[in-house]
């Protein structure tokens, strides 16, 4: 009887236990990821968006695999930045946390606009809008995807050919109605 008792009281120690190795719950992983995505310096997520997107990556991730690189704070943290290189994601996963910002409504192309705006470049506001409709879905999956990857924003050749076209497109049609 001695022994049956010993071993009930120990229950609740090993699922304490087992519990603080196991890393943050889903929920938890959820709640850090929104709160760095509504949190950014730069174009921060309205919270339903950073909600949508955070459980659609974490879902898609598991908490064990996350637990492997991150706690909750960290995970926080690299959100906040757009920057998940601690998880080592593969292109095909980047990719769908990409299509996860887009599915849940995050202006991706906003944001740049909005960071080239709030930058020492000190764009006009005319060559911001011209930009809004130049800038493709396309060459911000280009941008973003190695960012999310590896921490850097890094284009492919063709890319930054393009987006650096779309920019002198724009500010010589401003120099233009100006002129």
């Amino acid at each position: 009887m001695k022994l049956r008792i010993r071993s009930l009281a120990l229950v609740p120690v090993v699922a304490l236990v087992l519990t603080a190795c196991g890393g943050a719950s889903e929920e938890e992983y959820v709640d850090a990821m929104s709160s760095g995505l509504t949190s950014a310096e730069t174009q921060p997520l309205t919270k339903p968006k950073a909600e949508c997107v955070s459980e659609r990556f974490v879902g898609r991730m598991g908490t064990d695999r996350l637990a492997d690189d991150y706690d909750a704070e960290d995970f926080e943290r690299d959100a906040a930045q757009l920057t998940f290189e601690d998880l080592d994601l593969t292109e095909p996963e980047a990719n769908e946390l990409f299509d996860d910002f887009i599915d849940c409504g995050a202006d991706m192309r906003g944001r740049v606009i909005a960071a080239l705006g709030d930058s020492e470049l000190a764009l006009p506001e005319g060559m911001m809008d011209c930009l809004k409709g130049k800038i493709t879905e396309g060459q911000m999956r280009n941008l973003f995807v190695p960012l999310m990857r590896t921490g850097k924003a890094s284009l492919d050749a063709g890319s930054q050919k393009k987006l650096e076209k779309s920019i002198v497109t724009c500010y010589e049609g401003l120099i233009q109605n100006q002129g």
